[in-house]
């Protein structure tokens, strides 16, 4: 799944029709792609999953990653990440953005999947609504930074608030 915004900010999902093709978004310059990744750690463990993360956010620093989905459910914390390509026009010319964000969701498909299975799924609306409460209980942990105990700590919080158990 992914997530054209436009100049207005306004969201649409790719390709759903012909106003969204990728040639009407192209020539009206929409902004940038984001690519939606579910992680789906089993709780007993998250702390590996979140730490594993922690290990590739931090090696690559040029990537846009930001939590936009959280829900549980007795067996899994599901934790949504967006990930930024970049505008609209550079990523079919291999710019140096949708490069990295590619190697990044590669690496996450490859190194994350032992400790959380990875899946390509956009977050619902309670689960965008779980991703908002840490947020605003975490100021400036929008990009995904910061130690892997705080990141679970307050993932945590959200989920209680957010998701259902």
């Amino acid at each position: 799944m992914y997530e054209v915004l436009d100049q207005a900010g306004a969201a649409g999902h790719g390709c759903a029709t012909d106003e969204q093709s990728p040639a009407r978004l192209t020539a009206r310059g929409a902004g940038p792609i984001v690519v939606y990744v579910q992680l789906r750690p089993r709780w007993a463990v998250i702390s590996k999953a979140m730490t594993a993360l922690d290990a590739l956010i931090e090696a690559h620093p040029d990537v846009v990653v930001s939590v936009c989905g959280l829900s549980r459910d007795p067996k899994y914390l599901r934790v949504t990440l967006s990930i930024g390509l970049g505008p609209t026009a550079t990523i079919a010319r291999f710019s140096a953005e949708a490069t990295a964000a590619y190697t990044f969701v590669g690496e996450v498909f490859a190194r994350l999947f032992d400790h959380a299975p990875c899946y390509v799924g956009e977050p619902t609306a309670e689960e965008r609504t779980a991703a908002v409460a840490v947020s605003a209980s975490a100021p400036g942990q929008t990009r995904v930074e910061g130690r892997s105990q705080t990141l679970i700590r307050t993932r945590g919080q959200a989920v209680k608030a957010g998701g259902s158990r």
